[in-house]
This record gives structure tokens, sequence and C-alpha cells, in this order.
């Protein structure tokens, strides 16, 4: 109910009134049940009197009356059968999260203004934003998240979008994903106003459950398509006598070699194909992945790569794409010993920008080991870090280019600085380290195992020996081993400063951006392990980056989300925060008058499906904050009541429209034994 002005006959009236739901028409309407009189005859202070009467009768429900419900609710799930009784619930995370999507980051009215200049039949903004919801709640495949999640989110979350039309969302994502970045560097620069002074750089890889990489299936495909051909040229009788393997020994013939070679031209460039696995999964096709994160921990832009590219050769395009999104100015690169080859420093220089990179001191020159890791009394303490002493070098990196077009070998070289740290706590870890590389070094060559089944890390300390064509480990490598020994404790940081930048890098600024750099570890993890961004089920390639950039922009997301949790002074870690957004759930219970009851799951005990036995005993008053409540205050809302209508709801939520799909009704109604009188 709620108080508002009619105009009738000439006239203004102060009228109270409702809305209802028609049996007849299955609609929603509004009447009137109380008119208070001519609107001149009431004063403005009477009239904001009853406005708030009844705001505040409207929503807070007498306690006598959510003390009968409960009683009522309570009453038929003890004597419903196990099968029935259920409060069934639906999942709130997707409209939630909306001030993030829509006003935040503005994605809502960017993917329809894409969508509307394209001519898109379905909406790629609900369903896109849905999907990143799936993401951080419950991530699961886009087959399950068309079939089944949407029964489980209240309302109907993807716009009735079908399974065709997520896949079809997916290679739209992919094609205008440099739109979409670039939109949102925008919104990541109006929250955080300024230039970005650091960024990290990192890759890594994630593989799919196939048994084959683009190339191999091509190569099937092509021969399925040539036995056919062969059968329909042999005719049934003929073909019928030969089995597959027999057909493709007739077609390793000139003729029909030169018709895959034709194929095999005209294919794609493989995406999914097998290279340096950092999860030790190399029976399968992989994928690289590029991200970029600034000193927030705010992704801002990310690539995908063939799974047999080279990491460090990413970086070229990477970095000028990002560029192009963002006005650097004096900006840092962050990035690991993986990355540091010369070819990229000089591109980072060249672009204006400047670097620190990890540098490992086992694969310095013998020279600069000997002039700089032979006197700790070298070495000063870094202010502000005792048990971390450092040294600061000149030196030049180099290393031979080979030129693409003349196949020459060029030599190449930047000067920057190294960072040389040592620290005792180090010393004792890489010791540690090093002591069971070498026991598994020693198992190794007790059973004479293949180097082909030896572990990465420890097999570099064992020699090895071929005999018969098998290599296996004989001894151990005592000199690598005193090497790895003499430099344990110490690490490298190459460095320099953006050209035209008037300062130097203090030693203590260096050596604490590289421990920054777990930030984009963090955010790799978050994706693998939270979102599951791995293993892929979807194959083509703008299947494939549709699906990265959803997981990219559900991590956005969380950022931000974090962020507002810590400004609100109460800090959640990511696991906690997905943990919350999947538990904000409503219970659901049709009425007799033909409408729903909803009923907020905070307020009762964490049972599967079922409220408790004490549920009857709950009320506004006796639920204490909870990080659900401040996490529902940092998206921007009020904490949800114990009990309300879809349309108050609704009204919460600040939503335009919100109505259960018939799915939702069905499953409620066979669900659900509860019926009750709640006006």
């Amino acid at each position: 109910m709620f108080v508002t002005r009619v105009h009738q006959g000439g006239q203004i009236y102060l009228v109270l009134m409702e809305s209802f739901y028609d049996q007849k028409t299955g609609k929603h309407k509004k009447r009137i049940i109380k008119r208070f009189g001519n609107i001149k005859k009431i004063s403005p202070e009477q009239e904001a009197s009853l406005r708030e009467q009844y705001r505040e009768a409207r929503d807070n429900l007498p306690q006598a009356k959510v003390q009968e419900t409960l009683q009522q609710l309570k009453v038929a799930t003890a004597a419903s059968t196990s099968n029935h009784g259920f409060v069934p619930k639906l999942k709130l995370a997707h409209l939630m999260l909306r001030p993030l999507w829509e006003d935040e980051l503005q994605l809502d009215y960017h993917l329809h203004n894409l969508a509307k200049r394209h001519g898109i039949g379905y909406d790629p903004a609900a369903i896109a934003s849905f999907l990143t919801t799936i993401k951080m709640v419950q991530p699961t495949s886009h087959l399950k998240a068309a079939h089944r999640q949407t029964n489980r989110y209240l309302g109907n979350a993807m716009g009735g979008a079908s399974l065709d039309d997520v896949y079809r969302c997916l290679g739209f994502l992919a094609e205008h994903q440099e739109s979409i970045m670039r939109h949102v560097a925008h919104r990541i620069r109006t929250l955080h106003p300024g230039s970005i002074q650091l960024f990290f750089y990192d890759c890594t890889n994630c593989y799919f459950e196939t048994p084959h990489s683009d190339k191999e299936w091509a190569e099937i495909r092509a021969y399925r398509w040539l036995r056919r051909v062969l059968r329909a040229r042999l005719g049934p009788e003929i073909s019928a006598k030969y089995t597959d393997s027999q057909l493709d020994e007739a077609l390793n013939t000139e003729e029909y070699r030169c018709v895959l070679d034709e194929i095999r031209k005209q294919c794609s460039t493989p995406f999914r194909m097998r290279g340096h696995q950092k999860e030790m999964r190399y029976d399968l096709p992989m994928v690289y992945v590029a991200l970029v994160i600034d000193e927030h921990g705010l992704p801002l832009d990310f690539q995908c790569y063939p799974g047999n590219s080279s990491e460090q050769k990413t970086m070229v395009e990477s970095i000028r794409k990002l560029k192009e999104k963002y006005d650097f100015k004096h900006a840092v690169l962050v990035a690991d010993n993986g990355l540091n080859s010369t070819a990229n420093l000089r591109m980072l220089l060249s672009e204006g920008l400047g670097f620190s990179v990890a540098q490992s001191v086992y694969t310095l020159p013998r020279d600069c080991i000997d002039a700089h890791l032979r006197d700790l009394k070298a070495f000063s303490p870094i202010p502000g870090e005792p048990e971390l002493r450092y040294k600061l070098v000149p030196y030049e990196k180099t290393s031979y280019i080979r030129d693409e077009a003349t196949g020459e070998r060029e030599k190449v070289s930047v000067s920057c600085h190294l960072l040389l740290t040592y620290s005792e706590e180090r010393r004792q870890h890489d010791l540690a380290v090093l002591n069971r590389h070498i026991e598994q070094a020693r198992r190794y060559i007790q059973e004479a195992a293949s180097a082909l089944n030896a572990a990465p890390g420890s097999h570099q300390f064992c020699v090895a020996d071929c005999n018969d064509g098998e290599i296996r480990y004989t001894g151990l490598n005592y000199a690598l081993i005193e090497k790895y020994r003499r430099l344990a404790g110490f690490s490298g940081v190459l460095f320099q400063e953006p050209p035209d930048f008037k300062d130097s890098f203090e030693p203590g600024y260096v050596a604490s951006l590289y421990h920054k750099l777990v930030r984009i570890e963090e955010c790799f993890r978050i994706m693998k392990n939270n979102f599951e961004i791995r293993p892929m089920y979807v194959w083509t390639e703008p299947h494939i980056k549709g699906h990265v950039l959803l997981c990219v922009l559900a991590l956005l997301q969380l950022r931000l989300l974090q962020q507002r949790m810590e400004e609100k002074q109460t800090p959640l870690n990511i696991n906690d925060l997905c943990a919350e957004l999947s538990d904000l759930e409503i219970g659901v219970v049709p009425t007799a008058g033909n409408d729903y009851c909803v009923l907020n799951l905070g307020y009762f005990a964490d049972e599967p499906d079922t409220l408790t036995a004490d549920a009857s005993t709950k009320s506004d008053d006796s639920h204490t904050d909870t990080s659900k409540d401040k996490l529902i205050a940092a998206l921007g809302y009020e904490p949800l009541p114990l009990l309300g209508t879809l349309s108050s709801l609704r009204n919460h939520l600040h939503l335009r429209q919100l109505e259960l799909t018939s799915c939702q009704k069905s499953r409620i109604d066979n669900l659900a034994t509860i019926k009750m009188e709640f006006q």
C-alpha cells in the first residue's frame, strides 16, 4: 500500500492505493482502498505524515503477523514428508551485482549500444551479466548455465536467451573485445583518476579436455571427408568391404596428398595447441592468456594466444594494445623473469615505459657472479627492512636476435640496473628446496629412471647417459649443486626508470615491486580455482576469447566489490566473498491469493532446503548484522526484510520489473506444500 495523488473531475485527491494480482487477466493492477480528501484541504505536513505512516506499514509488517506466518511455515514444514514441504530457494546475486555492472562499469549501456548498432536479436548484456555472475557464484559450463542455472536464479536472468544465443554471445563478445576493454579502461580511469604509474604483466596457460590439438582435428576431419569421397566413388557394395584403416592407406597417394595439402592451407590458424605447460598437462592442448593488472589489482587488459606461442614474444603485442587504451606517462611494468628477454626490454623503453623484472642469479654471467656475489660485506641493509641486504650494480643485458627477413643473428643489448639482494630467510628456503631436489634426483639414479619420467626441477641435478636409444640418469651433477648452494639466498631484479624520468628509483622501492607481483598471480589463481577458467569446454577461437573475457569481467567486479568492502571497514577475501554471494538466497512460497511470499533465508539456520524448528522465533529485531548484511550494504542496498512479496522485493532492489518465469513457478508449486494467506 502507498499514498499517492490522483486526478478526478478536474480535482486532485489524496488516496491510499494498493497493488493486487488479477487472476482473470494474470496481471498486477492497482486499486483505491481509502480516500483522504481533496488535496486543497490537506496540509503538506498532514500529507507527509500519511505517506510516512503507510510507508512504515508497507515496509515493516506487524510483528504479530510475522510470528503468525512463520508459525504456519513451521507447522506445515514439520508435518510434511521428506520430499515435500521444501521452501524453494532462488539466488539473488545476479540482481545484487547490478550496481557494479550497470552503474560503475556501465557495461549494460555499452553492450546494448553495440547490439543495437549491429542488429543483434538477443540481449548480450543480460547474457554476459548472468554468465559473469555464474563465474563468481557457481562456476559451470555454458551448456549447464543455459539449461539449468537460469531456473535457480530469481526472475528471467538471461532475458529468455537460448543455448544458441549463449554461444552467439560468446562470439559477439570476442568480436568486440577491444571495444569492451576500451570502455572498461575508460570506466577504471573514471573510478581511479590519474595516469597509471605501475602495472603488472604475466602469462598463464589454460588446457582443454580434448586429446587432439586444432591441427590434429583438422587432419582428422580432412581424412573423414576424403573417406566419404572415396566410398562414394567406389560405390556402396565395394566400399563396404574396406575398413577406415584400409581406406587411409589408399589415400596415401599423390592425388589425395595434394588434396590434403590444399585442405590444410584452407584451415584457419590453429589455436588450441600443445606447448610449455605450467600445470604439467602435456597430454592436452592449451591456449596462452596474457593479463595486465594495475596496482589496485584491477584487470586492465588481456590477450589470448595459441598454445604453442612463445611466452616472451606475446608481450610486444599485448603492451602495444594496452597503450592504445590507456594514457601511460612514466609508467613502470613489473614482470617475472620468464619475460625479461632483451627484445622485450628494448620494446618497453622504446614505448616510453620503465621496467622492473626478475632476474635469476643462476643465469647471470660467471664474471658478474664472481665480481658481485662473493663478498656479503659489500651489501647494505635496505631502510625499513634490516633482514634484507642489497647491492646495486650497472648491468648490460645482451642477447642475439634473429632477423625474420634475412635469417641472420644480430647482437643487441640493453643498459639497465641490476639490484642484487640477500636474505638469510631466503637462503634457508633455497637450501631446503635444493635438498628436496637432490633427494629426488638420488631416487631417479637408484631406480635407473628414464629421463622422460623425471619431474621438472630435480632432473637438472642429474647426469644422463644414453644407452640403446633411451636416456637414463646415472649420477649427480655436483658442480651444479655446488653453484646452487653458493648462490642460495641471493636474488636479482633488473630495472630501469622510464625515459625522461627525472628521479631515480630507491632500492627499497624496486625490491618491493617484485613482491607485489603476487597480485597478478593471485588473479590467475582466482580465475582458475574460483571461476574454473580451465579446463575449457568451448573449442572455437571466438568462443574461447569470449569465455576468457567473461572471467576477466567477473574478476573486475570482484575486485571493485572488495574495494567497497574495504571502504566499509569490513574486508573479505575472495573465497569468502564468492561464498557470501552464493548464499544470497530467498525462499519463495505460493500463497492462497495466487501470489508469492518471499522469505529472507539469511535469518534461518543453514539447512539445505527447509526451515528449522526454531524458525518461528526469528524476527527482524532478533537478527544481528552478518558479513552478508555488510556485503549487501556495500552494494548500496538496505538489509533484506524477513518477510515480503515479490513487489516489495522489486522495490527494495530498485528494479523496474521482477517476475518469476514459468519454469520457476512450476518448480515452486510442485515443491512447496505451504499455502498461506499473506497480504
